[in-house]
């Protein structure tokens, strides 16, 4: 059983709760996005399996949500630039 002095630190990282989140799974095994998510906060790892609906702390979905993003963002201006 969890100490009081680990359930504070625990609502801490977790924030206001948790999220389900399921992580694309590429067909290609070995691509960029083939591995799980690796994702730290505060000095705390989380691991999220990539494939599987798991809940995962609000502020790890942030993380992982602004990361796609900027994923998008990249790709989108890798194409313009490819099609000068």
């Amino acid at each position: 059983m969890a100490t009081a002095k680990e359930e504070a630190k625990t609502k801490t990282v977790a924030g206001d709760g948790m999220e389900p989140v399921k992580a694309f799974y590429p067909d290609i095994p070995g691509t960029h996005y083939s591995g799980d998510i690796q994702v730290g906060i505060n000095g705390k790892m989380f691991l999220v399996k990539r494939g599987e609906e798991v809940e995962i702390p609000r502020c790890v979905k942030e993380v992982i949500d602004w990361s796609m993003s900027e994923d998008q963002k990249t790709e989108k201006k890798l194409a313009e630039l490819e099609g000068r």
